[in-house]
């Protein structure tokens, strides 16, 4: 927990440094497939990826300028689905970028897209997709995506139309959604 908080801080301190994103602008960061974060398969683990999209999701958060409002307690970012589709595997020691984008909003969500690029330019690949859906959040509870870009300086924002993709995972994260709510314990395991 304190390695992961650590790492966290360092990685929102150093991307607060950087230029103010825009909501909708694309953020690369590059990374290796170091032996650190492969497993047995000599590619990297399917847990890594997860750790990899916080990092970009934490520029994002930093670089729309909420720094202050986070070390103040007043606000905080809750992801409350992710769906991720693997296409290509990342071997050991291979060079990749991640892409992560706000792709749109609704009331209550921002839905972010992160893919994983194999190459550069006309030949590059995705090798991995994450959609996830994140919720802005304050210490009463879910914060409305309005209320959380006027917070970030833009208000009046509007979403563009999300891509069928999103909407179809959506309607299927809702769905599963209710199926836990249901849930009272009288399923066999």
């Amino acid at each position: 927990m304190l390695l992961y908080t650590v790492r966290l801080v360092s990685h929102f301190l150093w991307y607060a440094r950087k230029p103010r994103l825009e909501p909708f602008e694309e953020i690369s960061q590059d990374y290796r497939a170091f032996p650190w974060i492969c497993d047995n398969n000599l590619h990297v683990n399917n847990a890594q990826y997860l750790r990899l999209m916080e990092y970009g999701r934490v520029e994002w958060i930093a670089r729309m300028d909420l720094m202050r409002p986070i070390l103040r307690g007043e606000l905080n970012f809750v992801a409350a689905g992710t769906s991720m589709l693997f296409r290509r595997e990342i071997r050991l020691m291979t060079s990749f970028s991640m892409k992560t984008r706000l792709v749109g909003f609704d009331a209550k969500w921002l839905f972010m897209q992160q893919d994983f690029i194999l190459g550069d330019g006309p030949t590059a690949k995705i090798a991995a997709r994450g959609l996830v859906r994140v919720q802005p959040r304050t210490k009463k509870g879910a914060m409305s995506v309005d209320a959380f870009f006027t917070l970030a300086g833009y208000p009046n924002l509007s979403s563009p139309a999300l891509p069928e993709e999103l909407v179809h995972w959506q309607s299927s994260s809702e769905a599963s959604l209710e199926e836990i709510r249901s849930f009272g314990g009288t399923r066999a395991a």
